[in-house]
């Protein structure tokens, strides 16, 4: 014998495959890992590479000179730091004439400066971390200074500056 569906199996089957079948009438989640990696970035960017001085006149050999470069460089850092100067020689060197380091003075951000030498000296510390912060040097040398006392020419060193990790 035949079978045949009934009007109310066809509704059944229908509302069932309707069901099971249906977009939008379902929901899932599911979950996904998102990573920041931060590395350690440090970077000191000159505006101005150089400090030139010129003794030429009694009063700067009389009282000093005092020069400040605004803004001289800049600094990025993710982490705490802070910034030293040291010098490649002992000497500024013109020739055979020679000027002990020592007797220029380099300070940052209008802090107190601190003679040059050969070996790392601080210029700011335990400075926060930053995108970027400007430091005006500011170099100078003391009055009356003999060791200035030498023939004409342009005496030079080559100043590192380094930026470090507190």
């Amino acid at each position: 014998m035949k079978s045949a569906f009934t009007l109310k199996q066809c509704a059944g089957a229908a509302l069932f495959l309707g069901l099971t079948t249906a977009p939008g009438f379902a929901q899932g989640t599911s979950d996904a890992t998102m990573n920041v990696v931060i590395q350690d970035v440090m970077k000191v960017v000159f505006s101005n590479n150089s400090a030139t001085f010129t003794y030429a006149t009694a009063d700067i050999y009389q009282n000093g000179f005092t020069q400040s470069i605004a803004d001289q460089l800049s600094v990025t850092s993710n982490r705490q730091w802070g910034l030293t100067v040291k010098t490649a020689t002992a000497n500024l060197v013109s020739g055979t004439n020679t000027i002990p380091v020592s007797n220029v003075r380099v300070g940052a951000n209008a802090g107190a400066g601190t003679a040059l030498s050969t070996t790392p000296i601080s210029l700011l510390s335990a400075q926060a971390a930053v995108t970027e912060s400007k430091v005006t040097l500011t170099y100078s040398t003391s009055a009356n200074n003999a060791a200035f006392l030498k023939p004409a020419g342009t005496y030079s060193t080559t100043l590192t500056f380094t930026v470090v990790y507190e």
